[in-house]
Order: structure tokens, then sequence, then C-alpha cells
């Protein structure tokens, strides 16, 4: 599973591409780097999960689900999820609220439109103004991939 993860606002929100072939080691990698970013940050901070190129994912969620200590932490913030796969939308449903209990449900957003995360992006954080348009996935997937 090659991943990429971008500031897309600096200092608030990160946005992780995810594409391919999703193997539980780079799950983990992904985890430890969205750690790092909620550690140093003196604020809440968001993430944006794109899982729209995913090609598979593990065959076990449960040790999936172990390794996503980053929705426990007390500085994240809001995780949206953009994916139109059901399979891949009960299970960031799943990670989040093993992971943060019953509030998991208030503080995630699954849909399959970017633009519907910018726009509830810009309604939570109004004192950045103007949201740059999201990231475009095909500027950071490998071009090997499809």
């Amino acid at each position: 599973m090659p991943h990429t993860i971008i500031e897309y606002i600096p200092d608030h929100v990160a946005y992780l591409l995810v594409y391919g072939d999703a193997q539980l080691e780079e799950i983990e990698a992904a985890n430890a780097d969205g750690m790092r970013r909620v550690e140093n940050s003196p604020h809440l901070r968001h993430f944006i999960a794109d899982f729209r190129y995913v090609k598979s994912f593990p065959k076990n969620p449960v040790a999936a689900i172990s390794t996503m200590k980053l929705f426990s932490h007390p500085n994240h913030g809001w995780q949206f999820f953009i994916t139109d796969n059901p399979m891949l939308k009960f299970f960031s449903t799943l990670v989040m609220q093993a992971a943060k209990g019953s509030k998991g449900r208030d503080f995630v957003h699954i849909t399959s439109d970017p633009e519907d995360v910018r726009m509830r992006l810009a309604k939570l954080l109004p004192q950045l103004g103007e949201l740059p348009p999201m990231p475009n996935p095909q500027t950071y997937m490998n071009p090997v991939q499809e």
C-alpha cells in the first residue's frame, strides 16, 4: 500500500492518500506518521484519509484496528474518510468507534466527495478563511499504480 501524507492545511489538517494493496505494516507506518503530527501539535489535528484508490485491505481487520492508536490521541480531532467502497466505510466507522468509543461517530465523516470534506472543514475552521482546493491524488500516486 503506497501512501502519501501531506499537510493540506499546515498545522491543522493532514491529507493521507492510500492506494494499491493495503498491508498491515504500511498502515502501521501511516499511523506512526499521524501520531508524530498530533504529538507535536498544540491543538486538535484533523485528518483526511482518501481511500478511493485502495485495491485491497488487510484480511484481518482486528489486527489493523489494533494499530490505530492515532484516533484515540487527545489531539486527534475530526477524521474524514473519502471512499465509496461499502467495506471501507464499515471498516472506517468500526475503527473510529473502537478508538473513541461512542464519541467516535461524533468526529467522523465518510463521503465519496472530496469537495464535501472541503466544505465541512471550512465550517469547522472558519478562522482560516478560504480553503485551498483538495489535493489531486494523481499528483501523488506512483505512476506504476492504476
